[in-house]
């Protein structure tokens, strides 16, 4: 019981921390892994909470339930905001001609 809590708890801790963190995190990392590593904290998170939520009726709601939701909602939320922006400086950086069109990188072993 004590483990799912902790769970709960991290599912929306992690993704307030990262937005604490982010600037310093980025200039450590760099942007992009920055911004993929915001997408697995998310999956993962959004992933967790469900499992503690789907636990909720085996451990009892005390401790568990709102953080899970808070969490759920939390990475739904930046999963939601994340995904969007994916897509559109995806297809900025092919219309622009910054990202092949064939799927191969130059320099990039085959």
């Amino acid at each position: 019981m004590k483990v799912t809590k902790r769970v709960a708890t991290a599912t929306w801790l992690v993704i307030v921390l990262y937005l604490f963190a982010s600037r310093f995190i980025r200039l450590l990392i760099g942007g992009v892994l920055a911004d993929v590593l915001v997408f697995f904290l998310a999956v993962a998170g959004l992933v967790a909470a469900v499992v503690c939520l789907f636990l909720v009726p085996r451990h009892g709601r005390k401790g568990i339930l709102i953080p899970a939701i808070v969490g759920l909602l939390l990475n739904a939320l930046v999963l939601c905001i994340w995904i969007p922006n994916f897509l559109s400086a995806r297809a900025r950086a092919r219309a622009t001609g910054e990202l092949p069109t064939n799927g191969h990188c130059p320099g990039m072993l085959s």
